[in-house]
């Protein structure tokens, strides 16, 4: 019996710096569907030209995490490049326990995710220190994610390296944007691994957090502690939780800012090359409602965003999102 899955992802689109996803729709014994699964490594752009923009996502519906999705928190989801495996924060087993990093994997695209498991004492801490906002590098051998455990002023961005995917994440080290009082979190990496983005409350906090920026020569250097805010994207409420397309020209955030439809909503804004600042930021009206949403995650193909609402964790699935 043969199943029409989908889409086969193709080629870049030399003219705008995007990666340009063509429908072809293809039918293939369910069985080797694994075998169509794209290269997500091919799914890349440095051009950074073009002003190209995407489709709309479709409206949301609920992720599968098991059982447990909805019954307690699962906040900040980070997708591995082939989509099969998810790290995200955690207050289970129960509402009042400290949010912790899980993770979460899945035999193919087209299955739900699986029962989230705790990943070690190394990356969480100890009781009751807290472990959230997990960014999994494009690569898959860096964890980098938000703590207050010992060793923190506040909460401090720590990260964790491996030689390969083959086994778990089992260091942690902190970055060293230390500052007393200050809150970092809502990482986020760079193909190249040469740009950080990240979110920052400047404490006695008068504006809320801000969206900030800092950079490094090469992926054998460290990130600049001496990092700046994107200026065109904060405001005095709080800007935050940031994901970038591929060739960074669209990033999506959250912010209680004026003009959402609720509480923290999704806002989108987007530029002509990485040496331009973004745009204008535009609500995501589509997936945004009267509660929270936050927390947002792209696939590596730019077509599936995951995130939270209200604290479940929720997706928008543009099997239409194209060029």
């Amino acid at each position: 019996m043969h199943t029409l899955i989908g889409i086969v992802l193709l080629l870049w689109m030399y003219g705008c710096g995007r990666i340009n996803y063509d429908e072809l729709f293809v039918s293939v014994d369910a069985g080797n569907a694994d075998s169509n699964t794209p290269d997500s490594d091919s799914a890349t752009s440095d051009s950074g030209l073009g002003s190209c923009t995407w489709s709309d996502f479709s409206s949301p519906g609920q992720a599968t995490l098991g059982t447990l999705n909805g019954t307690i928190h699962n906040y900040f989801p980070t997708l591995s490049a082939d989509g099969l495996t998810m790290y995200l924060s955690c207050n289970r087993p129960a509402w009042t326990s400290p949010y912790r990093i899980y993770k979460s994997v899945r035999p193919d695209l087209q299955s739900d995710f699986g029962d989230p498991s705790f990943v070690n004492t190394t990356i969480n801490g100890v009781d009751p220190e807290r472990s959230l906002h997990p960014m999994l590098s494009f690569d898959g051998l860096r964890l980098y994610w938000a703590s207050n455990r010992s060793g923190s002023q506040g909460f401090d961005l720590w990260f964790s390296e491996r030689a390969t995917t083959s086994v778990e994440f089992d260091s942690a080290t902190n970055l060293g944007f230390t500052s007393a009082g200050d809150n970092e979190g809502s990482i986020f990496e760079s193909r190249d691994g040469l740009r950080l983005y990240y979110s920052i409350e400047l404490g006695p906090s008068t504006t809320g957090a801000d969206l900030w920026l800092t950079t490094r020569a090469s992926t054998n250097d460290s990130f600049s502690s001496a990092g700046s805010p994107i200026a065109e994207l904060n405001t005095s409420d709080d800007d935050r939780d940031a994901v970038l397309s591929a060739d960074e020209l669209e990033i999506i955030f959250s912010s209680n800012r004026p003009g959402g439809l609720g509480a923290n909503d999704l806002w989108v804004a987007r530029r002509n090359s990485i040496t331009e600042p973004f745009g204008p930021p535009e609500n995501l009206t589509q997936l945004n409602s009267t509660g929270d949403e936050a927390g947002a995650e792209l696939s590596a193909d730019g077509t599936t965003l995951y995130f939270n609402y209200n604290g479940g964790l929720y997706f928008g699935f543009g099997a239409d999102r194209k060029l």
